[in-house]
């Protein structure tokens, strides 16, 4: 399953970026949209590209059918690698692993101006190989992940206003 989100911000690519790339503001992020227990594992950093590795927990309100699969609180790893394009952008891979679920979850991140600010394209893709429920399971994490995206969303759009 395929899932592709694009979010509009009113402020310059550089402090949208900056919410992505100091390891404080990322740890600020996911804990005003309510993961716990989040710890930065690595954050390598240099003038084109960096390195951020988190895991947090979060609560999700899983459906009857996958609650022996996922519980209503996972341990999600995330580990992304950003780049400096010479187009100005920046562009991200990323992974994200939920312990213990049979998911795979990949994508990646296009931050880039716009008229008037910046935008944030992501672009995730989840997989699940487990028989019967597979399918059912990736289309959960897609909605659940939507739903995360959209908290980040509204506290991004606070945190990085214009003046």
């Amino acid at each position: 399953m395929e899932l592709t989100v694009t979010h509009d911000y009113d402020c310059p690519l550089e402090e949208l970026v900056a919410q992505f790339r100091q390891p404080d503001a990322v740890k600020a992020k996911y804990q005003a949209i309510g993961a716990d227990k989040v710890r930065i594992l690595q954050s390598d950093d240099d003038q084109q590209q960096w390195r951020m590795m988190t895991v947090r927990e979060v609560r999700s309100t899983v459906p009857g059918l996958l609650k022996s699969v996922v519980g209503e609180r996972n341990q999600l790893e995330q580990s992304e690698h950003w780049q400096h394009q010479s187009d100005g952008s920046y562009h991200c891979t990323l992974a994200i692993q939920i312990q213990g679920v049979p998911l795979t979850i990949q994508g990646g991140m296009i931050l880039s101006e716009r008229d008037g600010g910046s935008r944030n394209t992501i672009r995730l893709s989840f997989d699940s190989k487990v028989p019967f429920i597979g399918k059912t399971l990736a289309q959960f994490a897609a909605k659940d992940s939507e739903r995360l995206m959209a908290r980040e969303y509204d506290y991004l759009r606070q945190t990085c206003q214009v003046a």
